[in-house]
């Protein structure tokens, strides 16, 4: 197998301080990184350690909201359009320290206004064209997730061809596929051309990846994916020593 692994040092290397979690990574041979929420740490201090190790960030979240009620995102809630701009200011300067080629934008969770889901999006991905980043869009689980606006794929999809935007693209979550449970996986493979990221994780735990788990990715690989592969998944004992996977997917090259 020989699309990228980037470790997501949001949930693998946890044994390290943030910055020292990109060196564990490039040490543990994965190819690149990404995370959820980098924004604790100047942008400067992350990409000057990204720069060191030879690494790249694939992919990072906007902020999320009010953490303390679980927010999930501010895109789609009314009367928080200010703080959606200004956090879009932030995602424009962290995405051009890092030369990220992606962000995530969590959409919200609760009262959501579909119409300003749409014009917030279409507005960051204008803005973000202009630094070469592509938007992304994820559907999320309701068991792990309840109240997310973006529950199934069709919404994800539906939502695509709302903003008609060539850099929004679709996060491809393969954990939160299986848990939707929504599509067939050969449903999955039309939908590729408007794929932008790949994760994954094992079902039901979110563990590491096992043999089913390469398995999609292979078959994902064959019908034309390219791109790198987030590993967002929380190691059942040490990182370490739970990397079996990986050179098992090393060995299927």
């Amino acid at each position: 197998m020989v699309l990228p692994f980037a470790a997501n040092i949001s949930t693998v290397f946890l044994e390290w301080d943030f910055l020292d979690r990109i060196d564990a990574a490039a040490d543990a041979g994965f190819d690149a990184v990404e995370c959820q929420f980098p924004y604790a740490i100047p942008a400067e201090r992350i990409a000057e350690r990204l720069r060191r190790c030879g690494m790249t960030m694939e992919v990072f979240n906007a902020p999320p909201g009010e953490a303390a009620r679980d927010e999930l995102g501010l895109t789609g809630l009314e009367g928080r359009e200010a703080e959606f701009r200004a956090s879009m200011e932030q995602v424009i300067e962290y995405a051009r320290v890092f030369a990220a080629p992606r962000v995530h934008i969590p959409a919200g969770r609760g009262r959501i206004s579909h119409a300003l889901l749409v014009h917030n999006l279409a507005w960051a991905a204008e803005h973000l064209d202009a630094h070469g980043v592509t938007v992304l869009t994820e559907p999320l689980n309701p068991v792990d997730r309840p109240g997310y606006a973006i529950a199934r794929f069709e919404t994800a999809m539906d939502l695509i061809a709302a903003v008609a935007a060539p850099n929004f693209k679709l996060m491809l979550d393969l954990y939160h596929w299986r848990k939707i449970g929504e599509l067939a996986f050969e449903d999955l493979l039309p939908l590729l051309p408007l794929v932008g990221h790949v994760q994954f994780a094992a079902v039901p735990d979110r563990g590491e990846p096992g043999a089913e788990d390469l398995a999609l990715i292979a078959r994902l690989e064959a019908a034309g994916y390219n791109g790198p592969i987030g590993c967002e998944y929380f190691p059942r004992t040490t990182t370490v020593e739970g990397l079996g996977w990986l050179e098992l997917a090393r060995g299927l090259a």
